[in-house]
C-alpha cells in the first residue's frame, strides 16, 4: 500500500503598507490600422506597490480575456501596458513603447466596455457608448461617451461615474519603464543665491511616492528602486550629475537649463531620510528625501512533494539558502528592515481522510524541528537581504487511509 504526499507552499507578502490604488488609466479600443493586434489597455497604480498576478481584464467577449503573470508586481506611479497580440508589428503608431503583456484582446467599438478583476472581484470598470448595450459590471455610473477611431479613452478623474472620469484624446501609451509626471506633482524646491558663480541650481524634484508633505520614495521589495529626478539650473555647465551616497547618476539637458535622469538605490538600503546632491559644474545643492520602510519576504518554492510513504512513514525535505533550488525551500527577506517570520499550516486532505497538523514539523534557519500550528508562530528573525532554510518532516500516522494528501505551510511576517 504506497500513498503519495503533496504539500504545497502558500507565501504571504507582508508589506507594512496599505494595498495599493490600481486603476484603468486609458483604453484603445478603436484602432486606425487594424482591428485585431492594434488595441491596449493601460494600467496605473496610484498607491503603495502591490502584487497583481492573475488579476484578469475581463471583457463581453471573455471572462479572461487577458491574465496577468505571476510575480507581476505594481509600483508606486507605475503603469502597465496590456496590448493585443501582434502589436509591434500593427500597432498605428512605431514609436509607441513595448507593451509589458500582449493578449489577444478583444473590444467591440461601441457599447462595450472592459473590467479589471482580482478573482471576483472588480477592482476597476471602465464602459462606452448606451448602458442599455453593455454587459452589467463592464462600467462605473454612466459610461463614457464613445470616442472616435483613432482616440482613445483616457482618465482625468476618479469618481466612480465613467462619464465624468474619462475623455477621448490622442492615445499615449505608457508601459511600466515609463516615467510618472503630473502637473500635481510634489517637489523640493531649492533656491540659492550664488554671487558671481557661472552657474547655480533654482530648483531640484524627487519623484514623490506619496501624498504627505515633502518627498517619499517607495522600495521596490527584492528589486532595484529606480525613481525620476529633474534640476533647474541657471549659467553655463557642460555636465549636470546626481550623487546619493557616494554613487553618481548622469542627467540629460532636456533644454532651457533642465535637467532630469534616474537615480536609484537597493531594497536593501535602510529606510530613513536620505540626500540628493545635485552637481553642476563647480557648484552643488542638496535636497533630502524619506527612503520609505518596507516589510516583505520571499519563498522561492511554490509546490513540494514527498515521496510515496507508507503509513507509520516518515520524510523529511531539507531546505538551503539557495533561491535556485526549488526542491529545497529558502526563505528571504527582500525588504529594507529586519521582520520576524512565522510559519503555520493546514492539515493534509484527501477525499478518504486527513494527516493533521500535528504530523508536520519544520525548521527554520540553525533551529531544531518544531510541530506546525494552524496559526503562524514566529520562527526567527531575517535581516534585509538574509535568506533562511526552511525544512519540512512528514510522519504518516499508522491508521491513515491510502490515498493521494494534499495542504499547506504558510509562510508570513508576524509581529
Amino acid at each position: 500500500m504506497r500513498m503519495i504526499m503533496l504539500l504545497g507552499i502558500a507565501v504571504i507578502l507582508s508589506v507594512n503598507i496599505a494595498l495599493g490604488s490600481v486603476v484603468i488609466n486609458e483604453v484603445y479600443y478603436d484602432a486606425v490600422g487594424t482591428e485585431s493586434g492594434g488595441e491596449f489597455i493601460e494600467l496605473y497604480n496610484d498607491g503603495a506597490a502591490v502584487d497583481i498576478s492573475g488579476w484578469l481584464i475581463s471583457t463581453e467577449i471573455s471572462a479572461s480575456d487577458a491574465v496577468i503573470p505571476d510575480g507581476t508586481i505594481l509600483g508606486t506611479k507605475q503603469y502597465y501596458l496590456i496590448a493585443d497580440a501582434g502589436w509591434e508589428a500593427a500597432k498605428d503608431d512605431s514609436s509607441w513603447p513595448q507593451a509589458d503583456l500582449y493578449e489577444a484582446l478583444t473590444m467591440a467599438n461601441s457599447d462595450s466596455g472592459v473590467a479589471l478583476k482580482n478573482g471576483s472581484t472588480i477592482i476597476d470598470a471602465v464602459g462606452w457608448g448606451d448602458s442599455a448595450g453593455i454587459e452589467a459590471g463592464l462600467y462605473e455610473g454612466e459610461p463614457a461617451t464613445d470616442v472616435n477611431a483613432g482616440s482613445s479613452l483616457q482618465r482625468n478623474a476618479d469618481t466612480g461615474n465613467n462619464i465624468d472620469d474619462f475623455s477621448g484624446g490622442t492615445p499615449s501609451p505608457k508601459n511600466s519603464s515609463s516615467l510618472y509626471s503630473s502637473s500635481n506633482e510634489s517637489y523640493i524646491a531649492v533656491t540659492v543665491d550664488v554671487g558671481s558663480v557661472d552657474s547655480f541650481i533654482t530648483s531640484i524634484t524627487i519623484q514623490d511616492d506619496s501624498d504627505e508633505a515633502g518627498a517619499q520614495v517607495m522600495p521596490f521589495p527584492g528589486q532595484l528602486t529606480i525613481f525620476a529626478v529633474m534640476a533647474d539650473v541657471s549659467g553655463n555647465v557642460s555636465n549636470v550629475t546626481a550623487e546619493i551616497n557616494g554613487t553618481f547618476f548622469a542627467l540629460s539637458n532636456l533644454g532651457n537649463g533642465t535637467y532630469a535622469g534616474n537615480a536609484s538605490l537597493n531594497y536593501t538600503e535602510p529606510p530613513g531620510n536620505k540626500t540628493l546632491t545635485i552637481h553642476a559644474g563647480a557648484f552643488q545643492s542638496s535636497a533630502s528625501f524619506e527612503y520609505v520602510a518596507v516589510s516583505a519576504i520571499e519563498v522561492d518554492s511554490s509546490s513540494l512533494a514527498f515521496p510515496a510513504l507508507l503509513p507509520g512513514g516518515q520524510s523529511d525535505v531539507s531546505g538551503d539558502v539557495d533561491f535556485l533550488t526549488k526542491e529545497s525551500p529558502t526563505v528571504r527577506n527582500i525588504g529594507n528592515v529586519p521582520v520576524s517570520v512565522g510559519i503555520g499550516g493546514t492539515p493534509l486532505v484527501s477525499s478518504s481522510g486527513s494527516i493533521g497538523i500535528s504530523n508536520l514539523f519544520y525548521s527554520f534557519g540553525n533551529g531544531g524541528l518544531s510541530p506546525l500550528s494552524s496559526g503562524t508562530e514566529e520562527a526567527g528573525t531575517l535581516s534585509p537581504g538574509q535568506s533562511a532554510a526552511l525544512g519540512l518532516r512528514l510522519q504518516v500516522p499508522s491508521s491513515t487511509p491510502e490515498g493521494s494528501y494534499s495542504g499547506a505551510v504558510i509562510v508570513a511576517v508576524v509581529g
